[in-house]
């Protein structure tokens, strides 16, 4: 395990380590698995893991959004990220000090989605800190899912490609017509659902090999979805909730047809179980928590907390109460939000 100690500063071109001032001294493991995204909102409503993106490249872009110097390079941002458009590398925004509705104009002009880290959890998982002086910072994730070494130092294409060499499509859009790629892409990154429908729509191009194709591969994702039907028969007595889920991903790739009828039968009967209600509950109550989380600066970080020890206490026994606990304590919770049971247990017996 390599570890350096280098300035990462887009205003100044890169010297080699040298002693700097603690103010802009960043410590930095490469090699290391890459940290996932915390909990918070996305500004293109979506949500994402780096296990989404096994095999490729992910640059994460850094930025403090009220720094000048970062509103003069969007359009160069934005230029790499287009210039690499195609290639195996998800481009994603972190935007420091910045709530959501400031965070979706910047989505606009660098031309990716950005995550908001208004409450800085994702910044402290790379172990730095923006500031107007450093304004910003670049982590790439090789497609081995761990931090690239110390040759990508900034959102330059020739960096970048270093990396991107080394990465691949499960499905490479250069084999197939190039109007099958948004579909490819939706597949490569496990959207079966959308990725069935952007299929659905090839089927009646005016060109067989493309038509042949989307049926190839609808006929792979129907066979994926009867696979997940078979397990969540077997899984919907004992652990409903993870049946319920994927039932979902059924109906989501295969609506009209068999096996997406039955689970469509199969939703409607578990969505009145107990243990379903009450997860749902806590699904819906986990959403609101995340956007409130992307307009919450760092001063309303103590009301996020005692939201976090509400929603656990209403919503406790099921498994996203358990999430939003570990939100509580990633925000600095001194124990857990909840009792552990075995804790409670002992309580009523004494």
């Amino acid at each position: 395990m390599r570890r350096f100690f280098i300035l990462l500063s887009f205003a100044l071109p890169f010297v080699g380590v040298a002693p700097l001032g603690a103010q802009t001294t960043i410590k930095i493991t490469y090699g290391e698995s890459a940290q996932d995204f915390p909990p918070g909102p996305f500004t293109d409503g979506s949500q994402y893991k780096m296990d989404d993106f096994k095999g490729k490249v992910v640059v994460l872009y850094f930025f403090d959004g009220n720094a000048p110097s970062v509103k003069k390079k969007i359009g160069q941002r934005a230029a790499i990220a287009a210039a690499l458009k195609g290639k195996p590398v998800k481009f994603f925004g972190v935007a420091e000090n910045t709530l959501l509705p400031a965070a979706q104009a910047y989505q606009g002009g660098l031309g990716m989605p950005v995550f908001v880290d208004s409450l800085g959890l994702m910044e402290a998982r790379y172990g730095f800190t923006l500031s107007l002086k450093l304004a910003e910072q670049v982590r790439v994730v090789g497609a081995d899912g761990k931090i690239a070494e110390a040759e990508v130092f900034d959102m330059s294409k020739a960096d970048i490609d270093k990396a991107v060499d080394r990465a691949g499509f499960k499905y490479d859009p250069k084999e197939f017509d190039a109007k099958m790629a948004p579909a490819l892409e939706l597949l490569e990154y496990g959207q079966l659902g959308a990725a069935a429908k952007a299929f659905r729509n090839l089927t009646g191009s005016a060109k067989k090999s493309t038509v042949d194709a989307a049926k190839k591969f609808l006929a792979e994702i129907k066979s994926d979805a009867e696979k997940w039907k078979t397990e969540a028969d077997d899984l919907a007595f004992l652990e409903p909730v993870k049946a319920y889920d994927l039932y979902k991903k059924v109906v989501a790739a295969v609506p009209n047809e068999e096996p997406g009828k039955a689970a469509s039968a199969a939703l409607t009967k578990l969505a009145s179980e107990k243990t379903v209600v009450a997860e749902l509950a806590a699904r819906k109550a986990y959403a609101g928590l995340i956007q409130s989380m992307g307009q919450t600066f760092a001063a309303g970080k103590p009301a996020i907390m005692q939201t976090c020890k509400t929603l656990v206490k209403k919503h406790q026994g099921t498994p996203t109460a358990d999430k939003i606990d570990d939100i509580y304590r990633e925000l600095g919770g001194a124990e857990p939000a909840r009792k552990a049971p075995a804790a409670k247990e002992k309580k009523e017996k004494d």
